[in-house]
């Protein structure tokens, strides 16, 4: 889940923003939450994913452990999902960083 998260929070940063000057095409956040985050501190938006999925892997397996413990097949599945979440937006963006489109 981390490491989804952090691809789609990086290469949203790096294609919006283009810190290493590469001449990238200009894109623009779309959703509000994130747009005003990387309004108010560009690098927020990545640092902020990344502390959101800490704060659900210690939801999922610190803090409600024993109480979700009957339930492993739909904690498993909340996190498949959640990695899809990040991954798929994520390489979404570094496809088209990459290709310049």
């Amino acid at each position: 889940m981390l490491a989804g998260h952090l691809i789609d929070g990086m290469s949203s940063y790096v294609s919006i923003y283009d810190p290493l000057q590469m001449g990238l095409p200009s894109y623009i956040e779309k959703h509000p939450a994130s747009n005003i985050l990387m309004e108010t501190w560009p690098p927020l938006f990545p640092i902020v994913k990344f502390l959101l999925i800490i704060a659900v892997i210690y939801l999922f397996d610190v803090l409600y452990k024993k109480d979700v413990g009957k339930y492993t097949r739909f904690v498993n599945l909340s996190k498949i999902g959640i990695f899809i979440l990040g991954v798929s937006p994520g390489i979404r963006d570094l496809l088209r960083v990459t290709m310049g489109v």
